[in-house]
């Protein structure tokens, strides 16, 4: 296979060339007069897509003098591996930039700079706060947070120099912290108002696009197919329905279900209650049937509403869709809903207070984090946990597929709070957590249909015979 060599240097010398899916990326560039501003490339691992990055740094830093690009890994070390060294040994052979090592920054002859950073925490992107980028490169761009990806995108991307066209580039693989942005924008392409869907475009590629590393090692292919679920999936195959092999393992295909239109009168019926204000509240509807197994019948997000306009967006909502609430459907609420609140040396109300004023019964959830995390893993793992799809809802699987493993101890969740526009954190995650550790009864089995009404004219043996058949079955009179 012959490969298309794209970036010279001034004196004509060939740099890199790439393979034709790679090329495919490149040509959805503005480097190529292209209109992506934001694009996403690989899916499964062997796509080529470390070096992709490195040629699109290269490409803008000689077409844009004067230019900057950061390119980004999760830590220093991936850092230093994946880009650093290969990049001084691919590059830095034409003389075309001086290295600064302690800045980590490649300056250009032509004045254009190539930063590489890395990205452990959220804070880490003040360290960039000053830079304007003209391309942004987010190298396994599931390693990191939405807010990172937005902080930087929506501040730090700008045309420095005249001519530039800034734009992003996100090569990745399904899992990890940004699972569910990623799989939002490129894969479902679900957008929210200030996003254009025309700036977004995706290149799958897989392990078979990259021709290079197949004939180099052969049996990469083979360790890929060995790989357990769903790990297997997401990297042979680039499977983005796949388990995120996070904290939990959650499919679309398995657990979300049509919308429950109405919830039959003899199915029990709870709720659960996440309290938030700058961060979003979050209150989820619960419901079982007969065989036990549990529905997530709708949810309701609220953010920057005081306690007593929440309960009453709660039950309008309940209301409207005709969802059971009051005493027999008890609320499970995280503790804080019952904290005191002091005003003027008067004891102010409780959260909880002021939801039993509106008629909500909250009681205090179960929330052991470990515990409720095994419990939820054994209602996904079984099936016996579904949730309706309804927008609300939709937002819910969001923050359930995305939720990483606490790297200090796998048997928790991450705690991850929402970014400054609610987007983010594990409100739902927490409140989902609340009502399946409710240990509700399973819901027993549909009432019998009312028996005809008896005429006045049947003889005393009919009464009697009814009425011995009636106290066999158990049914009383």
């Amino acid at each position: 296979m012959k490969n298309t060599p794209v970036v010279w240097t001034p004196a004509g010398q060939v740099i890199y060339e790439l393979q034709p899916k790679q090329v495919s990326c490149m040509a959805k560039t503005p480097l190529y007069g292209g209109s992506g501003r934001h694009i996403g490339y690989g899916g499964a691992a062997g796509g080529g897509k470390s070096l992709l990055a490195r040629v699109v740094a290269t490409m803008a830093a000689l077409k844009w003098p004067g230019s900057t690009v950061g390119i980004f890994r999760r830590t220093y070390p991936e850092l230093r591996e994946n880009h650093i060294v290969p990049f001084r040994q691919e590059v830095g052979q034409h003389g075309l930039f001086n290295w600064k090592g302690v800045d980590n920054v490649a300056e250009w002859m032509n004045r254009s700079r190539t930063v590489f950073g890395y990205l452990q925490r959220d804070e880490d992107v003040y360290r960039y706060q000053g830079v304007e980028f003209d391309v942004l490169i987010f190298e396994e761009a599931t390693h990191y947070s939405w807010f990172q990806i937005s902080y930087l995108t929506q501040s730090r991307l700008r045309s420095s120099v005249s001519g530039s066209i800034p734009f992003a580039l996100y090569p990745s693989n399904p899992g990890n912290i940004g699972h569910a942005w990623y799989r939002r924008l490129f894969i479902d392409r679900d957008f929210r108002a200030a996003e254009d869907p025309g700036e977004y475009t995706f290149i799958a590629a897989r392990v078979e696009d990259n021709q290079i590393l197949l004939d180099r090692d052969p049996g990469y292919l083979k360790r890929l197919e060995s790989l357990p679920e769903p790990l297997r999936s997401q990297l042979r195959d680039g499977d983005w329905d796949a388990g995120t092999g996070m904290a939990l393992e959650i499919r679309r295909d398995k657990h979300l279900v049509p919308k429950m239109e109405s919830v039959p009168s003899h199915w029990q019926v709870w709720h659960s209650y996440d309290w938030g204000y700058n961060h979003p509240a979050v209150w989820c509807s619960f419901t079982a049937d007969e065989d036990g197994n549990v529905y997530l019948v709708d949810s309701l997000h609220m953010r920057h509403r005081i306690d007593s306009e929440q309960a009453e967006a709660v039950v309008q909502h309940l209301r409207d869709n005709e969802i059971p609430y009051g005493v027999a459907c008890p609320v499970h609420a995280g503790h804080d809903a019952w904290n005191e609140y002091k005003a003027r040396l008067e004891r102010a109300p409780t959260t909880a207070e002021v939801f039993a004023s509106a008629g909500l019964n909250l009681v205090k959830a179960n929330i052991s984090r470990v515990s409720g995390l095994r419990n939820m893993r054994e209602y996904l793992g079984s099936g016996r946990f579904r949730i309706c799809d309804t927008p609300s809802n939709r937002q819910v699987f969001q923050c359930l597929e995305s939720i990483p493993s606490d790297p200090d101890n796998p048997e928790d969740a991450l705690k991850m709070d929402a970014d400054e526009y609610g987007y983010g954190g594990d409100d739902s995650y927490d409140s989902v957590r609340y009502g399946l550790a409710a240990r509700m009864q399973r819901t027993k089995e549909a009432p019998p249909p009312p028996l005809p009404e008896e005429s006045y004219d049947v003889d005393y043996h009919t009464i009697l015979k009814r009425h011995q058949g009636m106290m066999q079955s158990g049914r009383g009179f």
